[in-house]
């Protein structure tokens, strides 16, 4: 009994010294992939500028082209210029450009909403001030693209640098879903 009581207190010890060690050591934060392609696409509430609250789903085309572009400045929430341009070349199809960017100037009181800035459905900017789009898509690297299908799953994922991929595979979905409306409305 006495050997077993002294195992005993020596596990506890060792898992002590162990926990002990890991509080003095220092953490930043973990970038990940991001969501696996196959996943379902977080549903975000949002906020527009007169402060009307809404989804992201409801204001979106059923593609989405999702972008978390890393910010500088003051003016951190302008428009990338290859999004701005992709959104030009999508707007009569069933594409939604959407940049997420996380301020590094925190301010406003609601932390249950994304502040959205909509210039048509074609191109949607996000200011993620609070986090939230950016812990929904479980901590995407700066300039990581998704590409987000009509069923809300997590289609393509990509870095900035090669967003034309992305684009190839949004307008092939776009075009399929234009002959289903095509065949539906006997165009």
């Amino acid at each position: 009994m006495r050997q077993i009581n002294k195992l005993i207190r020596k596990q506890r010890t060792s898992k002590y010294e162990k926990t002990k060690s890991r509080t003095d050591s220092s953490y930043t934060i973990k970038y990940d992939r991001g969501l696996p392609a196959g996943a379902y696409a977080p549903g975000l509430p949002l906020v527009n500028v007169k402060g009307e609250q809404t989804l992201f789903r409801k204001i979106a085309e059923p593609i989405q082209i999702i972008a978390f572009v890393s910010a500088s400045g003051k003016k951190c929430c302008r428009i990338d210029p290859k999004l701005a341009s992709l959104a030009k070349q999508f707007k009569r199809d069933f594409i939604s450009v959407v940049q997420i960017t996380i301020p590094e100037i925190k301010y406003g009181q609601d932390n249950k909403t994304v502040e959205c800035r909509c210039h048509g459905k074609c191109l949607i900017m996000l200011c993620d001030k609070f986090t939230i789009a950016w812990r929904g898509y479980r901590y995407p690297k700066p300039d990581t693209v998704f590409l987000v299908n009509e069923d809300n799953k997590v289609a393509r994922i990509e870095d900035m640098a090669s967003i034309c991929k992305i684009a190839k595979d949004a307008r092939a979905l776009s075009d399929v879903i234009q002959e289903e409306f095509d065949q539906a409305f006997d165009r």
